[in-house]
């Protein structure tokens, strides 16, 4: 009886270790699987999360980079814009705790990042201790500061349309309307972004400003103007022959004793003048010999010359090849001319004062100084804009320009870097707000002489494209033209394009600025990088 007595409670104490034991096991079993299925759990949720709020802090670094390449001298407002995109970019599913995450501009390294932490909550993991998990990865968003993280260097030419359509009555002068107000805007955004800061960099850009109307501005009034000559071979200073006009009619004025308008004169008397000055415009390459227009590149020499303000080269030529002029030439009373080229103080452009063309630089200075003397007047000569758009980005055009007004090689914008960008990136900016309806002086409203124009101005893109520009460009308010303007000026801005996806069509200025800044943005992105 003892004996079994003591089996009984030997047993009994068994039975007790062992229920003892499967409670620790299974606690610490559950412990675990709890833990897993907590880690699979949130683990799941963690990953969307971080997912999430990677992409609000991408959004909010990339805002404030923007701002900044558009405005430097503005940090706290930058700083302060991706904030407010950082926190609407959140889910509102996703419910953030201890957040402390803050922006701040890195100025040395033209960079915005962030500090700071962002955590969720757990649910299961908490069993193990694990209350909450830190979401946040490392970003920073790296702007362009003079082509520093473009890839490439950059070379910009803006074809900008300053004719007197672009006035707010339509016909000008004008130094400020709604359009021309709307344009320097943009341009400026355009520069601030592209050109950034003047500090050295990895990369450069420089940005050539090409305002247009009948013709194409080169110098001063009443200055001696060398690149005239190296542009025309036409002399600095004329003397000869020339009708003193009186007893006129019609609208007009003179220039010197030129009449130039409408209406008629009814007296020309032949006038012995000396010392006049050249007019610092020019047109068109152009020949008489059924050679036509000249869409080429070829740089201004013999035979290949441009035309002077009154669309011929007189009193050398009457286009652009050494062809002597005969007759009107001015030699004599009997052959006086009736030239354009010449007055008294060299005045007489069409292109305003203030509209001369700024060959490639990185001075944003230099840009904006420029656009801000812009002056609208005259028609459309597109055809002539789109040549010079090509003229200053072309290396055989470098005897034309200072040493750092040179274009760089075309082979380099086909030689390629170890980052996988060519060296050299050449860009053509081209904004109108009208049909091309002029060439050499002469504007019409007929259709077909306004298609010949197109037709020319395209062929000069397609020598650009050929040559590795590459072209954006841009309709600005076209809503005042007839129908079949506004559908040949559309039509031939999409077929100068290097794609339709380079084409924008602008309503108004607001259009027209985000127009510009999205081809700034193109040309000089922002990379992202952690």
């Amino acid at each position: 009886m003892p004996k079994r007595w003591k089996l009984s409670r030997s047993a009994h104490m068994l039975r007790a270790d062992i229920s003892g034991s499967t409670a620790t096991m299974f606690a610490m079993t559950l412990t675990i699987v709890v833990t897993f299925v907590g880690m699979a759990v949130d683990g799941a949720r963690y990953f969307a999360a971080r997912r999430q709020h990677a992409s609000a802090i991408d959004s909010g670094l990339l805002s404030a980079a923007r701002r900044l390449q558009i405005d430097m001298t503005d940090s706290a407002a930058a700083l302060s814009v991706a904030t407010g995109i950082y926190q609407a970019n959140l889910p509102k599913s996703l419910t953030l705790i201890n957040s402390s995450i803050v922006f701040q501009q890195d100025t040395a390294n033209s960079a915005v990042t962030y500090t700071g932490q962002a955590y969720i909550a757990t649910t299961l993991m908490r069993v193990a201790g694990i209350k909450q998990l830190d979401i946040t990865t490392p970003a920073k968003a790296t702007y362009s500061k003079g082509g520093s993280n473009a890839g490439s260097n950059l070379e910009i030419a803006l074809m900008l349309d300053v004719t007197g359509s672009m006035c707010n009555d339509g016909t000008g002068p004008c130094t400020s309307s709604t359009k021309l107000d709307g344009t320097r805007a943009a341009a400026t955004d355009l520069a601030k972004i592209v050109l950034g800061a003047s500090e050295e960099t990895n990369f450069t850009s420089r940005i050539a400003l090409v305002p247009f109307s009948s013709t194409i501005r080169v110098g001063s009034d009443n200055a001696a103007n060398p690149i005239m000559q190296r542009l025309t071979n036409l002399p600095d200073r004329w003397n000869g022959w020339t009708p003193s006009l009186s007893n006129c009619s019609g609208s007009g004025s003179f220039v010197g004793e030129i009449w130039v308008g409408n209406g008629s004169c009814s007296t020309a008397t032949p006038t012995f003048v000396s010392g006049w000055k050249l007019v610092p415009c020019v047109t068109e390459r152009s020949f008489d010999s059924g050679i036509g227009f000249d869409p080429g590149d070829s740089p201004p020499g013999r035979g290949n010359w441009l035309l002077g303000h009154g669309g011929d080269r007189s009193l050398l030529s009457w286009d652009s090849s050494e062809t002597a002029m005969t007759t009107f030439n001015g030699t004599t009373a009997a052959q006086m001319t009736y030239s354009w080229n010449y007055s008294p103080d060299g005045s007489g452009c069409v292109s305003q004062p203030g509209n001369e063309v700024l060959p490639l630089t990185s001075a944003i200075r230099d840009v904006t100084d420029r656009l801000a003397t812009l002056t609208a007047y005259g028609p459309t000569a597109g055809a002539l804009g789109a040549a010079w758009t090509q003229y200053v980005l072309s290396p055989n055009w470098s005897s034309v320009w200072s040493t750092a007004q040179r274009p760089g090689s075309y082979s380099d914008t086909q030689t390629k870097q170890s980052n996988g960008a060519p060296i050299l990136r050449k860009v053509a900016v081209m904004l109108t707000d009208g049909g091309f309806n002029t060439a050499r002086q002469a504007a019409s409203t007929d259709i077909a002489y306004m298609q010949t124009v197109s037709s020319r101005a395209i062929s000069v893109c397609d020598n650009m494209k050929k040559n590795g520009i590459e072209i954006y460009t841009v309709a600005f308010d076209m809503s005042a033209l007839g129908s079949a303007e506004a559908a040949l000026a559309e039509a031939t801005l999409k077929a100068c394009g290097s794609d339709i996806s380079h084409f924008y069509n602008s309503l108004n200025v607001s259009d027209l600025q985000s127009a510009f800044r999205d081809i700034a943005m193109k040309i000089s992105p922002i990379r992202l990088s952690q």
